[in-house]
């Protein structure tokens, strides 16, 4: 994988290696660090569940801890407490989360909370719901237009990506938002 910094052109070729029948082989990561003229910075190595240290190529540099895992508690589906606690509703943001953030939706709510029948429930009422939007439009020969987004190319990388159009904020200011489906 190359890592590029768009803004310095500094990038870092990174490697994931193949788990093979050795532990020690397991989630191990090597790469190296370049400036923008190609001139070796750094040199990576680690395991990518654990701590990835770095250090300078001349003979005898320290090496250096640049990452280090969390410590992981047993939480349910692998999540991390970071994970979980961004899937959360903060109660003091849900007056401006968009409505169609997926902290709202009531099969996401459901799965976190332990209900997982009403879950999967909620999650194929919901995949239906949009399919019937779609088929409508297709019906009527509308194309599709993102309330909130457009196809753009990113300045720096120029690869094609939806560019957040600011339209959520206007809307929301002039009180616009209540105009909008209900997507859930």
């Amino acid at each position: 994988m190359e890592i590029k910094n768009h803004v310095t052109g500094d990038y870092m070729n990174f490697n994931f290696k193949q788990r093979g029948w050795r532990a020690s082989s397991a989630y191990e990561v090597k790469g190296e660090v370049y400036s923008r003229d190609g001139k070796l910075q750094y040199i990576v190595g680690g395991h990518w569940d654990s701590k990835i240290y770095a250090k300078r190529p001349e003979p005898g540099a320290e090496k250096f801890l640049v990452w280090e895992a969390a410590k992981r508690t047993e939480m349910m589906f692998h999540l991390t407490n970071f994970a979980a606690g961004l899937n959360a509703p903060q109660p003091h943001l849900l007056h401006v989360l968009p409505c169609t953030d997926t902290r709202l939706r009531p099969d996401q709510r459901a799965m976190e909370d332990g209900k997982y029948d009403f879950a999967a429930d909620e999650k194929n009422r919901l995949e239906e719901k949009q399919r019937a939007a779609r088929r409508a439009r297709e019906e009527k020969n509308e194309m599709y237009n993102p309330s909130f987004f457009r196809k753009s190319i990113h300045p720096l990388t120029k690869d094609q990506y939806w560019e957040f159009t600011g339209g959520y904020w206007k809307d929301r200011a002039e009180g616009k938002l209540k105009n909008y489906k209900d997507i859930f």
